[in-house]
């Protein structure tokens, strides 16, 4: 079981060891401590230290403020540096096998996604060996509430998260196909919880199809999914592929378990 971020004692002193904490802390679920005071508080540092290590974070891009104000969250170069270290890990060793051998048995492409700044972000991918396979980079990123690995996501929100989503999201058409209104969107949303499965009719781009499950629910939300050019596959042919989508998130949570 991982430790609460107060708990972390590295090894390492002096003003690396309490950056570190202080991006732990910051970042770790469930995040209460979110302004310098709560920071200095929780790690037992004087407020001055903790002003000067946050500021010193926020210009590297570490941090940033939320909306100008008092609360402090990751900053954009930390997520770039997270998605960079987990695309780099998620293409090593047996997940990226596990994706190839889902593209050997289903013949269509593979990738691994998680959400990373309202967005989701490819963590790994293969590609189908098919004139016609769609094709984009590792690290990629694409809208949540029209791709099927970000239903997936929304589908796995707290219900707090995705009502605050749901208010705030700007439903931009990227297709004909894309979801247009928010009601749509729960009603969709809704379906994929009681199914486990989110697909995607050509919501994103034109042409492409594809469908997700999930390898790890709780956040962060890990999703697997296949896509396929709509010219020679559909979303029932792609259900069909459901069981070894399923099996093959089940090994891949085994890889991302700590045990």
């Amino acid at each position: 079981m991982s430790k609460h971020p107060a708990e972390l004692k590295p090894t390492a002193t002096g003003t690396v060891a309490k950056a570190m904490q202080i991006l732990t802390l910051v970042t770790a679920p469930p995040r209460h401590f979110s302004t310098v005071t709560e920071i200095a508080e929780e790690l037992a540092i004087p407020r001055p230290t903790a002003t000067r290590l946050v500021n010193n974070l926020i210009k590297l891009g570490m941090l940033k403020r939320e909306g100008g104000g008092k609360k402090i969250i990751e900053g954009d170069d930390l997520v770039g540096l997270a998605s960079a270290a987990l695309t780099g890990s998620a293409s090593r060793g047996p997940r990226h096998e596990i994706l190839h051998e889902l593209v050997l048995a289903t013949r269509e492409t593979a990738n691994i996604g998680t959400l990373v700044n309202g967005q989701v972000v490819y963590l790994d991918r293969v590609e189908a060996l098919w004139p016609l396979a769609f094709r984009l980079e590792v690290g990629s990123r694409v809208p949540l509430y029209c791709s099927a690995l970000g239903k997936l996501v929304l589908a796995m929100m707290p219900e707090v998260q995705l009502a605050k989503y749901l208010e705030t999201v700007a439903l931009r058409p990227l297709t004909q196909n894309t979801i247009q209104t928010r009601d749509a969107l729960a009603k969709e949303i809704a379906q994929i919880r009681k199914d486990g499965i989110s697909v995607d009719r050509e919501e994103c781009f034109e042409g492409v199809i594809g469908i997700a499950v999930p390898v790890i629910a709780a956040p962060p939300t890990i999703g697997l999914a296949l896509v396929a050019p709509s010219s020679r596959q559909t979303p029932e042919g792609l259900r069909q592929l459901v069981p070894l989508m399923q099996d093959a998130a089940n090994r891949l949570a085994k890889c991302y378990s700590p045990e």
